[in-house]
């Protein structure tokens, strides 16, 4: 008969159980494991396919890997193309591209590439219109999975991956499904403590944050880092201190600009990236405040701006490109093992010295 011919001479994929049963090959999985959360409707749906393909599972109770190491070492030896999406935060037209971005979606690219896959960037400026987009993607099977290269609070993105069980990676911590997400973060709560602990190491003791947009997890984090330091220093945040929501491009009627022409303004500023660092420089310029005689700069990301500043700056370096290499790794292993546990990779950061730091005046 065609069904055993077919498991004699033909491996049977755990896709050809989840095509047959009408469910994903997660799901398969998770079957196939006995995880509580697969109804009894779905589990005797599952195992009838498996019984009518003749699939053979393992004892550990996953499936037999379908996927081959290939010559060249690649885990993508099929011959079918194979392409992986990286979706950008929405944005409008009027927004400012994040070098980290850049740096992110080399690392990715590098990867997918070695891993013969290829990529394709999802961009848009409402979460709605990169929706349908992510819709049509998938519903053609033109995308096998993807990368985000950012994590908020809510995401109606992360929600329909989820829901349809589509293998996606997050570049920052998982804020919802946090159990059955994979993700790649560095310790953000870590480096914001760093970042304070160095420029009160210097003698700083007025030092403010300064954010575009708090609701990023990895900007919330950074700021709870700050505000630990000084609580473990005995010092303390003035509620000015703590600008949340600043508007690029700066100007003298910004927030930050009143804050560092009063007479209590901070000697030294922890800026949340790159970006807004860049914007903060330009008008500590207009403004005549000298760095770092005048202020004092730390930021995070250590892109080109940064390092031809002037002066340059001093920042954390997170590691944006390893951080990418690292997801399209972990993405890859999801599509073609979706039985893997999801994992949480911490990649490093490290503090850059440049010359935008010194001591207070005072």
């Amino acid at each position: 008969m065609y069904t055993c011919e077919r498991s004699l001479f033909m491996a049977v994929t755990i896709r050809d159980v989840a095509a047959l049963a009408g469910v994903s090959p997660a799901t398969v999985s998770r079957t196939c494991n006995n995880n509580p959360a697969i109804s009894a409707e779905t589990r005797e749906k599952v195992w009838q396919a498996i019984a009518q393909l003749g699939y053979q599972v393992t004892s550990s109770g996953s499936g037999a890997a379908d996927t081959e190491t290939g010559p060249s070492g690649s885990r993508n030896s099929s011959g079918k193309p194979q392409t992986i999406g990286i979706i950008m935060r929405p944005q409008a037209q009027k927004g400012y591209d994040n070098p980290f971005v850049t740096r992110s979606i080399r690392g990715i690219s590098q990867e997918a590439m070695e891993q013969n896959y290829s990529t394709i960037v999802v961009s848009g400026e409402t979460y709605e219109q990169m929706l349908e987009y992510v819709k049509k993607l998938t519903s053609r099977q033109r995308v096998q999975g993807f990368v985000f290269l950012y994590s908020a609070l809510e995401d109606p993105l992360i929600s329909y991956m989820h829901e349809k069980e589509i293998p996606f990676v997050v570049i920052g911590k998982a804020s919802a499904y946090v159990n059955d997400t994979i993700y790649v973060d560095n310790d953000n709560l870590v480096a914001g403590q760093e970042a304070a602990n160095y420029l009160i190491s210097l003698g700083h003791k007025r030092i403010a944050f300064v954010c575009d947009n708090i609701s990023q997890i990895f900007a919330y984090e950074r700021h709870a880092g700050f505000r630990l330091s000084m609580m473990q220093n005995g010092l303390d945040v003035p509620e000015e201190y703590m600008l949340y929501g600043i508007s690029m491009p700066l100007d003298e009627t910004s927030a930050l600009a009143k804050l560092l022409m009063g007479s209590n303004r901070p000697t030294a500023l922890i800026i949340v990236d790159d970006t807004v660092a860049m914007a903060t420089l330009q008008l500590c310029h207009e403004m005549g405040l000298k760095l770092p005689e005048d202020l004092s700069i730390i930021t995070f990301n250590n892109s080109i701006m940064v390092k031809l500043a002037n002066p340059p700056l001093t920042t954390i370096d997170i590691n944006s490109r390893q951080l990418g290499v690292e997801a399209a790794s972990q993405l890859i292993n999801l599509i073609e093992h979706p039985y893997m546990t999801a994992t949480k990779i911490i990649v490093p950061h490290y503090l850059v010295e440049r010359k935008s730091c010194q001591a207070p005046k005072e």
